[in-house]
């Protein structure tokens, strides 16, 4: 094969969550454009930003558009939804102005991103690639957001339509891939999980060690979005417990999300838990350098077992120790491979001696 094959290959990543790593948050979409620019490809992203204009930059060798589109975690499901529609409103306004791509990668969520690459397909006869991190509609479907029986029936047709019509369909963890399966049991299909820069978060040579409490605790932090789904109730009602119980522990909570002001309320009085503020991935780093172990939570919905969390694979790049509030394959995957474990988010007595085994593991040297 020549080696210069895929140089004429001009593909676009449209994702609405596009970071790098000095802005913090998810970076799939970044690593994924520079890898596909460093094996010959010439790769596009558009993105959206909280700007009023549009801007386009060159970062690490790829071009980045950035359309003027403002969204927070914070946001209400309506206003929400109001961001995904204008966003796809602005990326098929600049498609139709610069249809020169030979396929795009559309990443979800919104599950809307896929009618981007459903028009283009039909208008441009532009392939596309459907990227899917959270089951969508399924998500707000079990979370009571959708209830209407026209919309959901509505939204599962368009679901399985985008599906079919792609080039190939990504799944972010084997349970997703499972619904896919069902969905477009003769599509291409991959499954490659979140990641995260091993090199990166294991080097500590540079970081700070902090104290986050005025003694030596065992420090269990969670860091990222702080919504609905995430359901950190369990982990402040598990520090409330603790307090009680067992004083050698920590806890640290770090992001931002619709629910962080009333954890906080929910938490205060708490002089074992410890609120910081979103923040780049260097202090990221450092947070979990100075942490022993991470907790990862979700409310009891099925559906939200089936996603492949970026803090998840942050942690374990760190080397910390895993532990979770649900079931799915991420205990499967701990439990397989000795990194972390379960616990009942009821039952924090039990929650509270399992990581009582961890306090009392020898340190390392």
């Amino acid at each position: 094969m020549h080696p210069n094959l895929f140089a004429a290959l001009k593909i676009a990543i449209i994702h609405l969550h596009y970071n790098t790593p000095y802005s913090g948050g998810p970076q799939r979409s970044y690593y994924l454009s520079t890898e596909f620019q460093k094996h010959g490809l010439d790769c596009e992203v558009i993105t959206a930003h909280n700007s009023m204009s549009y801007m386009v930059q060159k970062i690490d060798g790829v071009t980045v558009h950035f359309l003027p589109v403002y969204y927070k975690n914070k946001y209400g499901f309506l206003r929400r939804i109001f961001a995904f529609w204008k966003f796809n409103a602005m990326v098929w306004h600049f498609l139709k102005k610069n249809p020169h791509f030979d396929a795009l990668y559309t990443i979800s969520t919104p599950l809307t991103i896929g009618s981007l690459g459903l028009k283009s397909l039909k208008r441009f006869k532009i392939p596309y690639y459907f990227e899917i991190g959270d089951l969508w509609p399924e998500a707000p479907i079990q979370m009571g957001v959708i209830r209407n029986r026209w919309v959901i029936k509505y939204l599962r047709r368009f679901e399985r339509k985008i599906y079919l019509n792609s080039r190939g369909i990504v799944s972010l963890s084997p349970s997703i891939a499972k619904q896919v399966a069902a969905n477009a049991p003769y599509n291409n299909r991959k499954t490659i999980p979140n990641f995260a820069d091993i090199e990166y978060f294991s080097d500590t040579s540079e970081c700070r060690k902090f104290q986050f409490f005025d003694d030596e605790r065992f420090i269990i932090s969670s860091c990222g979005a702080i919504g609905k789904a995430n359901h950190l109730e369990y982990l402040i009602d598990l520090a409330r417990y603790a307090e009680q119980h067992e004083p050698r522990l920590g806890f640290v909570i770090m992001g931002e999300g619709s629910e962080r002001k009333r954890l906080e309320k929910r938490a205060k009085g708490l002089k074992n838990i410890k609120f910081l503020a979103f923040a780049p991935r260097p202090y990221v780093r450092e947070v979990l350098h100075s942490s022993d172990a991470v907790y990862i939570s979700y409310r009891k919905i099925p559906v939200l077992e089936t996603g492949s969390p970026n803090k998840l694979f942050d942690a374990l790049a760190s080397g910390k120790t895993v532990i979770t509030n649900f079931g799915g394959w991420i205990p499967e995957l701990l439990e397989k491979h000795d990194c972390g474990f379960r616990t009942n988010p009821s039952d924090h007595e039990q929650a509270i001696e399992k990581i009582k085994n961890l306090i009392e593991l020898p340190k390392e040297e």
